[in-house]
């Protein structure tokens, strides 16, 4: 099963729990799917996972959790030494709540 069908699923699963209000339950899986990616080196993969369930958590109005992943997000850049391209850095200025996280990358 090619690995973008994963994706596709995983996120649809997760955008469900959150229109559901299983805001938890959500929030804890994308923590350890990507998580998961961070351990394997697949830094890529554990942004797009933590960007998209940040965007969703924040409008359903969780900010705890969407800053949690937030924060975990900064953390990647961090450890993996990523460089933010312009594309990611486009994508995390269209929140405001991501602007005082992007001076720390």
């Amino acid at each position: 099963m090619p690995i973008w069908y994963f994706y596709f699923t995983f996120y649809t699963d997760q955008i469900q729990r959150i229109e559901e209000g299983a805001y938890y339950e959500a929030h804890q899986q994308l923590r350890v799917v990507s998580q998961r990616y961070i351990k394997a080196h697949n830094y890529d993969a554990a942004i797009d996972i933590l960007c998209s369930g940040a965007e969703a958590l924040l409008k359903a109005g969780q900010g705890g959790s969407g800053c949690d992943l937030c924060l975990m997000l900064v953390e990647v850049y961090k450890s993996g030494s990523v460089v933010p391209s312009a594309t990611s850095r486009g994508t995390l200025e269209v929140y405001p709540l991501y602007w005082h996280l992007l001076a720390a990358i």
